[in-house]
């Protein structure tokens, strides 16, 4: 075994202090505090307009029970919803389908083509048309997959996902549509 001399055994012993001393000063940092996340504090909910169904054009809403919000020989039926345009829509029920042209304020079908027992050919007007997108704590900055319900007449739809974008002024927005603006707040996290 070879022997250290006197210097030799100093310079390893400051080396061993210097180490031990970095280690303890990592042990005993505290982190710096990071910025909060910010989030969208509630839910966007929009009155239908061609801007909003725009963006929901090939996504299909599904009324469990809620025919009567057509009207009120499909009472208890369920029926499926497609807007195929910003201004038309299709809808299903069991076997039968109808095309509809789209105008808004409320939510004017001018329903044509229908093989829908109970839903002839003619204009459907429904107070009360408005979409909700479920952006409540939504990171701001990026896109995110949120649920999204359509209102009929008081009749909800089953929830469907829709990509959305939240800017830091609370801009929500689907590809180029502008939807409508929620507060923005600090979240969690960070």
């Amino acid at each position: 075994m070879r022997r250290l001399g006197s210097g030799q055994r100093g310079t390893r012993l400051a080396a061993v202090a210097v180490a031990g001393a970095a280690v303890l000063m990592l042990t005993q940092c505290k982190s710096e505090p990071t910025a909060p996340v910010k989030v969208a504090a509630g839910n966007l909910n929009v009155a239908m307009s061609s801007n909003v169904a725009s963006a929901a054009v090939g996504k299909t809403f599904t009324f469990p029970g809620g025919g009567a919000a057509l009207t009120s020989s499909l009472a208890g039926q369920t029926f499926a919803l497609t807007f195929t345009s910003s201004s038309a829509a299709t809808f299903a029920v069991g076997t039968g389908t109808a095309s509809a042209a789209v105008a808004y304020g409320s939510c004017t079908f001018t329903v044509t083509g229908s093989t829908i027992a109970g839903l002839p050919n003619g204009v459907y007007t429904i107070p009360n048309c408005n979409m909700t997108f479920n952006t409540s704590g939504t990171p701001v900055g990026g896109t995110a997959t949120v649920g999204a319900t359509l209102t009929l007449g008081g009749v909800l739809s089953n929830p469907i996902e829709v990509s959305v974008t939240i800017d830091s002024n609370g801009t929500v927005a689907i590809g180029s549509s502008t939807l409508g603006t929620v507060t923005i707040t600090n979240g969690t996290g960070g």
